[in-house]
């Protein structure tokens, strides 16, 4: 390696997973960029190194790139492209060209996910979630507009919120985990790559009345298909119904009022 060559090496915690960014960088001139995707990441940044790497994303100047024959193609917004990694999928490596844009990155990420969560019979979904009081979570899923996001910041007073977008469901043995996932959301919650048991999961629907009622999810196409239209990677329908399988008695439809300022004291009291 030249001497004039940059080698900096982060280790992040995502999902469970463990994920390293090595900057393989001969222009000094990035370390600002290097600082502020570490900024954007910090919160999942591990100090401690394992043997076990999940995959590594190596970034590599545009200016020395000699693999442009095997360069992949990246889809993004309005159907363009943009030539982002070559991958090595037998040694688990993702190469970027680098500089690159904090989005590029969480494309990249997600090839990683598509990859991984499968795997391990987990998902990455559009949700939203709080830390229960016990420790573990709640989790809320629905439709857009269903009110996900606008519970958790009602109920914010009483319970932590985890995130309000997208977040990771891992499995671990019979339990099921969730983790925050790293990408930008519409509230700025706290990031950590710590897991949180799933305890409970509920559906919101907005009423004059608050409300919560048991649904034990008895038809089991309909729970799958209600839990399949928020799932963004794993769409396995046998996945899928182990999850179902497992909150068959701990999934709820929570009935709630914009104008409601008890909610989150109203949940505490019921779950007593």
């Amino acid at each position: 390696m030249d001497n004039n060559q940059l080698l900096k090496e982060f280790h992040l915690g995502i999902a469970g997973f463990r994920i390293v960014f090595n900057f393989r960088l001969e222009n000094k001139s990035y370390s600002q960029a290097i600082s502020s995707i570490m900024r954007y990441f910090m919160p999942f940044v591990i100090e401690k190194k394992v043997d076990t790497i999940n995959y590594t994303v190596e970034f590599i100047s545009r200016d020395i790139h000699r693999a442009a024959d095997n360069t992949q193609s990246i889809i993004i917004k309005n159907d363009t492209y943009i030539k982002l990694c070559s991958s090595d999928v037998s040694k688990k490596v993702l190469t970027v060209l680098f500089p690159v844009g904090i989005y590029g990155i969480e494309l990249v990420l997600r090839m990683i996910f598509f990859e991984l969560l499968p795997r391990t019979h987990s998902f990455c979904i559009h949700a939203s979630a709080v830390i229960s009081p016990s420790g573990g979570a709640y989790l809320f899923l629905g439709n857009s507009g269903a009110g996900k996001s606008t519970i958790i910041h009602m109920i914010g007073k009483s319970f932590k919120p985890l995130f309000d977008d997208i977040g990771f469901i891992k499995k671990r043995g019979s339990e099921y985990y969730l983790y925050v996932s790293p990408y930008k959301e519409k509230n700025t919650y706290e990031k950590t790559p710590k897991s949180f048991l799933i305890e409970k999961i509920f559906f919101p629907v907005k009423s004059k009345h608050f409300l919560i009622q048991r649904q034990f999810m008895k038809d089991i196409p309909s729970g799958i298909k209600r839990i399949s239209n928020q799932i963004l990677v794993n769409t396995s329908k046998k996945d899928i119904l182990r999850f179902i399988s497992t909150y068959s008695s701990q999934s709820y439809e929570i009935y709630f009022s914009k104008k409601d300022s008890y909610i989150g004291k109203k949940m505490i009291a019921y779950f007593k």
